[in-house]
């Protein structure tokens, strides 16, 4: 049934971005990621559509969000049947076990189960990733607070963004589906096509979250004669009890 449709794999596929007019600022639409949630946001902010294929990758200011590689990738085979109009097919097999180990071993079915080295190549590296799945790190912050470094936001926007509910969370049986994945072992293959999306996971969410004033902070205490250790030490003790929104 599946190989009636067409499986997308190309890395230089013009995929979806939006463009801020007043700065170099581009969000790469990462699917199953917050996309449905952030398009509002850069919508609202008039951003233009554009695609991968117009990045200048030496002076754009690309970012996007990521999820944990092999929760987007499950989740991402699922949303195949729901954006293709085919659950039936999902509902059909909910009980057959071999149906889901089976996909439980496609690497990607479209664009929402394709990894993000298949999207960008090793432009991926380029990307200012922004983790949606940690707790210690609030996405939406982070994202407020790259738009007032190197944009604007007005405060009327702001605070609409701030109280922006989440949507588009799966639920009822599409959830069921995507807890059956995650319950099964994973393939060899899975593991290694989603090697680099693990590798730049692994690289945003290890180190310290460090906000957008973070070195400017670091330039003034080092001004009134810390030295760069005690500097960091200083910053990070705010950074962590939330002190730092109080810098100037």
């Amino acid at each position: 049934m599946l190989k009636e449709f067409n499986i997308v794999k190309n890395a230089t596929t013009p995929w979806l971005c939006f463009r801020d007019p007043k700065s170099k600022l581009v969000y790469f639409l990462h699917s199953k990621c917050a996309s449905t949630f952030y398009r509002q946001l850069f919508l609202k902010l008039k951003w233009k559509k554009c695609t991968t294929s117009e990045i200048d990758w030496g002076t754009d200011i690309v970012f996007s969000y990521i999820r944990d590689p092999l929760k987007k990738h499950r989740i991402g085979i699922i949303e195949w049947f729901y954006y293709n109009e085919q659950s039936q097919i999902l509902e059909n097999n909910a009980t057959d076990i071999n149906f889901f180990i089976m996909l439980s071993r496609i690497a990607y079915l479209d664009i929402h189960s394709l990894s993000i080295y298949e999207h960008l190549g090793e432009n991926s590296r380029l990307v200012n990733w922004i983790p949606i799945d940690r707790p210690e790190i609030d996405h939406k912050q982070h994202t407020i607070e790259l738009l007032e470094q190197y944009s604007t936001i007005d405060s009327d926007t702001k605070t609409w963004f701030e109280n922006l509910p989440t949507n588009h969370v799966s639920f009822g049986f599409k959830k069921e589906c995507y807890n059956k994945l995650m319950k099964l072992p994973v393939d060899p293959l899975i593991v290694k096509s989603l090697e680099y999306d693990n590798m730049l996971y692994d690289s945003v969410t290890r180190k310290k979250y460090e906000p957008a004033t973070y070195p400017q902070r670091i330039d003034y205490l080092k001004s009134t004669g810390m030295s760069q250790e005690d500097a960091e030490t200083f910053a990070d003790r705010d950074v962590d009890t939330g002190e730092y929104v109080n810098w100037n």
